[in-house]
């Protein structure tokens, strides 16, 4: 799904609001969402020049602003932060939900908040609040292990009317009854 265009009437309601575990953030909210490589650079004493070795996709990282401006708002942000709190007694470990557009073009669904600061109230009224956030990224599946059974390739012009032991087709075990029943001179795998 592509995120909106920000010009619009809807694209600005929607570029001004960001969900988190299925609950709005309270305020004027805006977000960044940076996404890019782990790159390792290593310098050697004496070279003028660093090798760099790439290891992959780095997690992305979401930095989100809101500014609170009344009462209500405050009273809803109140209610709200326990649910991202990071270090809130019996905080889940447990990746949440994240809807932006930002967030949305950038590929980024599930983060992990780790921290959130506060700064005083301006004397315009405001007050803000920084979500730092880390994208979540599933534990990746262990690769499938091969088959225990090996395959063997024989010819049956050298081999005669028996299976050899052990032969194969694919997973299922030749008998000297299939064997025979096959034609001279195919390779079986």
């Amino acid at each position: 799904m592509k995120a909106p265009y920000w010009g619009s009437l809807v694209g600005q309601a929607l570029w001004n609001v960001c969900v988190i575990a299925e609950k709005a953030v309270p305020g004027i909210v805006t977000v960044q969402a940076k996404k890019g490589r782990d790159v390792e650079v290593k310098k050697s004493k004496g070279n003028n020049n660093a090798t760099s070795t790439d290891n992959g996709a780095a997690n992305g990282t979401v930095t989100i602003e809101t500014v609170i401006y009344n009462e209500s708002q405050w009273l809803l942000w109140q209610e709200f932060l326990p649910t991202i709190d990071p270090n809130r007694p019996g905080a889940t470990s447990q990746p949440l939900g994240i809807i932006h557009p930002e967030t949305q073009a950038r590929g980024i669904t599930s983060i992990f908040v780790t921290d959130i600061v506060g700064e005083p109230p301006t004397g315009r009224g405001g007050k803000r609040f920084t979500i730092s956030c880390i994208e979540y990224a599933p534990k990746p599946k262990p690769p499938k292990k091969k088959s225990s059974i090996k395959q063997a390739k024989v010819d049956v012009k050298r081999e005669g009317k028996s299976a050899p032991k052990g032969a194969t087709i694919g997973k299922t075990q030749i008998t000297n009854e299939d064997w025979a029943a096959r034609s001279v001179g195919k390779t079986f795998i």
